[in-house]
């Protein structure tokens, strides 16, 4: 949620996604596939060499201003919130943490940012009295790990030791057991963690609370 100083910037941000969603439905609609689009994109920014199809895609779906839309919305969205611009997916990561924690505390002092109040609200509302309702079981599986990694001291460290228990699983693994598998790590700091890497498809989760590496 952006800050009450920075919304002069969200005017770009809602033309930009505007443009982009008309351009995406333009590419779909002559026969253009998302999943292609994007790759020939990848592609592209890279400076790879497209095959004769993806040069076509390249210029059927006008790839080159999708692109730049990209670029126009990551801009906008990092000055909204006051940030620099570029960064790496680290540093937006990292970021996005540190933001996502002040707003933990935030809404624990009882400040919250609704987008949508009349329709969240009520929703909060009705979650809230579920989950209150719903005994959840304890996790019987146990991770047994020699030599556990440290918790870092530095938030880029601490993405990073999350990503390597992910990466060296053979299975999906919950909280508790990624929490486990490193040394002292906080349950708490962990799941936050987590949440902000599942919403950067930095790692995924199910439906049943599992989280894997993407």
């Amino acid at each position: 949620m952006f800050d009450e100083n920075t919304q002069p910037e969200l005017p770009k941000v809602r033309r930009s996604a505007e443009s982009l969603d008309a351009a995406r439905a333009s590419a779909n609609a002559d026969g253009v596939g998302t999943t292609a689009l994007y790759n020939v994109a990848s592609k592209a920014r890279l400076a790879e060499v497209l095959t004769p199809r993806e040069l076509e895609i390249y210029e059927q779906a006008d790839v080159a201003t999708l692109i730049r839309l990209h670029d126009e919305i990551d801009a906008a969205v990092a000055a909204a919130y006051g940030w620099p611009w570029p960064m790496t997916d680290s540093e937006i990561l990292e970021r996005v943490v540190a933001l996502n924690a002040e707003r933990v505390a935030e809404e624990a002092a009882g400040k919250i940012r609704w987008l949508r109040p009349d329709y969240q609200i009520p929703l909060h509302a009705y979650r809230a009295s579920k989950t209150a309702k719903v005994a959840k079981p304890a996790c019987a599986r146990v991770v047994t790990l020699a030599g556990k990694p440290a918790w870092p001291s530095t938030m880029t460290g601490r993405i990073s030791a999350i990503r390597t228990v992910l990466r060296n699983a053979s299975a999906g693994l919950s909280l508790d057991e990624i929490a486990r598998s490193i040394a002292h790590a906080p349950k708490a700091a962990v799941a936050e963690i987590l949440g902000v890497m599942v919403a950067l498809s930095d790692a995924a989760r199910t439906d049943d609370g599992m989280f894997y590496s993407t």
